[in-house]
C-alpha cells in the first residue's frame, strides 16, 4: 500500500474510532441546547432563548415507570412554581406521540412536553428519569432524580435568584425589597402599586425615574404577550388562553392582567359558541342525510 493510501486509511480509521466529545450537562456548566422533534403541549417556550428563566429539564420515557410515575409530582411542581417564573420541560425519548398524548390527557399534565431530538445526547444522560434545573444563567445546578429531596430545594434556590421577569438588566436599587413580589404571585399587586406610586411623583428624582422605567418595562412586557395571544388566538386558541390565563393569574390586579381576564372570557365563549353551532350543524346534516337516505329507500 502506497504511503498515500496508508495516510488516508489513518485519517479515516481517526473519525470513525475517535470519541465524539459532546457537552456533558454537568453540575456548574453552562446547559447544552434543547433539540425538539415536536412539542405536544400548547404555549410552548422559545428553547433558543430559555436564559433569563430558571427552569427544569426532564428527559422521560412512556415505558419507563418511574417516569410515569413520576409525572403528578412534576405537576405539582409545576402548579407551586410557575409563578414564580420556572418553565418545567419534559423531554420524552419515545419516537410517536401516541402514548405520550395519553399521558397528558390522563395527568392533566400541564408543563412542557415534547419529544425529544438529541438533547439527552448534548446532556449525556445514562439513565430515566434524569432532571436537571437550570438557572437564570443557564447554568446547570442540580442534576439528579426528581423524587431526591435536593430536587425542590435547587428549584428554589434558582427562583430565589433569578432577576424578575422583564426586569433583568435592573438595578432595582431602593426597590430591591420587592425583588421577589415583582416575580409574580399573590404579592405582586402590592409590591406593583408601591414602586408605581413612585413613578407618578414629578419631583424628577433618581427614585421616581428607576420607578418609572420599572413600572413602565412591566407594562410594556405584558402588552407584548398580549398581543401575541392575540395574534394566534383564531389559528392556536389554545395558546392564546394559556398565555392570558398567565397573565391574569400570576400579574392579577394590575390593568394588563385584569385585560388578560376579559380576553380570556371573550375567547372562552367564542369556542363554546363555536362548537355549539358545529353540533348543530353537524345534527342538521345527519339529519338532512337520513332524511335523503328515507327517501331513496322509498323510491326505490
Amino acid at each position: 500500500m502506497s504511503a498515500k493510501k496508508l495516510t488516508f486509511a489513518f485519517i479515516t480509521a481517526l473519525f470513525v474510532f475517535a470519541p465524539i466529545t459532546i457537552a456533558d450537562g454537568k453540575v456548574g456548566e453552562k446547559a447544552p441546547d434543547i433539540t425538539v422533534r415536536q412539542w405536544l403541549t400548547p404555549n410552548s417556550p422559545d428553547v433558543k432563548n430559555l436564559q433569563g428563566s430558571p427552569y427544569v429539564v426532564e428527559f422521560w420515557a412512556t415505558w419507563c415507570k418511574p417516569c410515569v410515575k413520576n409525572i403528578p409530582h412534576l405537576v405539582e411542581l409545576n402548579k407551586k412554581y410557575r409563578d414564580s417564573g420556572l418553565k418545567i420541560l419534559g423531554l420524552c425519548q419515545d419516537k410517536a406521540p401516541r402514548e405520550i398524548n395519553k399521558l397528558i390527557r390522563k395527568n392533566k399534565i400541564d408543563y412542557h412536553v415534547a419529544i425529544d431530538n438529541g438533547s439527552a445526547d448534548w446532556f449525556a444522560i445514562r439513565a430515566y428519569p434524569t432532571v436537571m434545573v437550570v438557572d437564570h444563567t443557564g447554568t446547570i445546578t442540580w442534576r439528579g432524580l426528581p423524587w431526591r429531596s435536593g430536587f425542590e430545594k435547587a428549584i428554589k434556590a434558582a427562583i430565589e435568584k433569578a432577576p424578575p421577569q422583564f426586569l433583568a438588566d435592573i438595578d432595582l436599587g431602593p426597590f430591591a425589597d420587592h425583588k421577589q413580589a415583582l416575580k409574580g404571585g399573590k404579592n405582586f399587586t402590592k409590591a406593583y402599586y408601591d414602586i408605581n406610586h413612585y413613578a407618578s411623583e414629578t419631583d424628577g428624582s433618581s427614585k421616581s425615574r428607576l420607578a418609572k422605567k420599572i413600572v413602565d418595562r412591566i407594562d410594556t412586557g405584558l402588552q407584548k404577550q398580549l398581543d401575541k395571544a392575540a395574534k394566534v388566538s383564531g389559528s392556536d386558541p389554545v395558546t392564546a388562553l394559556c398565555i392570558y390565563d398567565q397573565i391574569a393569574r400570576r400579574y392579577s390586579g394590575i390593568t394588563p392582567a385584569i385585560r388578560a381576564k376579559i380576553l380570556k372570557r371573550q375567547l372562552t365563549e367564542n369556542l363554546h359558541k363555536q362548537q355549539s353551532e358545529n353540533k348543530e350543524l353537524a345534527f342538521f346534516y345527519n339529519t338532512a342525510r337520513t332524511t335523503s337516505n328515507q327517501s331513496r329507500e322509498s323510491v326505490d
